[in-house]
């Protein structure tokens, strides 16, 4: 197989646990919804011990481990774990916010538009819908000591932004996409209820129902 950048591109995002979709990396999407790619892309993964893997929904590709057969592997997944279980109180919480806040009170899903000037709206009209800004900011570690919802909101924005969760759309840095990293949390909320490797709350599991 000959140079290809985009090859190169694709293997580099799967390798620093992004998930490559159609928001986040048109170009790379579609590179690898293409077969013959996706069949290359697979056994390059293979030979260090990876290998290419899908969202339910369909809507996003990234990188797994075969087998975690040794301990620099386990470690590794372990911390991501950790990592990931750190921030999903917040993130849960943000989910139930946004759905909230939206008129048909649909679920956030990839594709789904984000924006900040509807979302600060409706916030600044409710005490609930602030204090639970005030939570996720919190739970976050995001907006630092500034008190006003704006300033709140736009941290948590940026947050899901550095985080690969949404896309910024248009030069405002106001309206965002959601990616297709929310169905891999999806799936991860799946693995992790349907084989108990942590104890979500009754509350927590609800919404994730929702979705």
């Amino acid at each position: 197989m000959s140079y290809s950048p985009i090859f190169e591109e694709v293997i580099m995002q799967l390798l620093a646990q992004s998930v490559v979709c159609e928001i986040s990396s048109p170009e790379c999407f579609r590179f690898v919804e293409q077969e013959h790619n996706r069949e290359q892309i697979d056994k390059h993964l293979h030979a260090i011990g990876r290998h290419l893997a899908q969202t339910s929904d369909k809507l996003g590709y990234f990188c797994a481990y075969n087998v975690l057969d040794t301990s620099k592997k386990r470690s590794r997944t372990q911390k991501q774990f950790e990592s990931f279980v750190i921030d999903l109180e917040g993130i849960i919480d943000w989910l139930r916010l946004v759905r909230s806040i939206d008129q048909d009170s649909r679920p956030l899903v990839a594709g789904a538009q984000v924006k900040e000037s509807e979302l600060l709206s409706a916030i600044e009209e409710s005490n609930s819908l602030k204090q639970q800004l005030e939570s996720i900011s919190q739970k976050l570690k995001t907006g630092g000591k500034s008190t006003e919802a704006r300033a709140k909101l736009t941290a948590v924005l940026k947050y899901l932004v550095e985080q690969n969760y949404l896309k910024p759309m248009g030069g405002t840095g106001t309206q965002f996409m959601a990616t297709a990293k929310w169905s891999l949390l999806y799936d991860q909320l799946d693995f992790i209820r349907s084989y108990d490797a942590i104890e979500i709350a009754s509350e927590t599991e609800q919404q994730r129902e929702l979705l």
